[in-house]
């Protein structure tokens, strides 16, 4: 609705063209994101850590420009595997 009266939309017009009923906001970075989803990953199947060759993150919106967010996830996750970004976001789901 914030947004919706901000454009001057009427009410229900994003919901009814996209679906989107809620808006969430997340305080910290991509990487904390990403760290969390792992956690959750490696929680559910203790395995696959050890199965982790490389870490890439797909990102239009890293913690920083520089360390790439991929290696701050790897030492956070304490993985000692290699990583990268790519500045992409809906293509990042390929």
């Amino acid at each position: 609705s914030e947004i919706e009266s901000r454009l001057n939309l009427s009410s229900g017009w994003i919901k009814e063209r996209t679906g989107i009923e809620t808006r969430s906001y997340h305080s910290g970075g991509v990487s904390d994101l990403a760290v969390d989803a792992c956690t959750k990953l490696f929680y559910a199947d203790p395995e696959v850590k050890d199965q982790i060759d490389l870490i890439i993150c797909c990102t239009v919106t890293p913690d920083n420009p520089w360390p790439a967010a991929a290696c701050k996830i790897a030492s956070r996750l304490g993985v000692s595997v290699p990583g990268f970004d790519i500045s992409a976001s809906c293509s990042g789901f390929i």
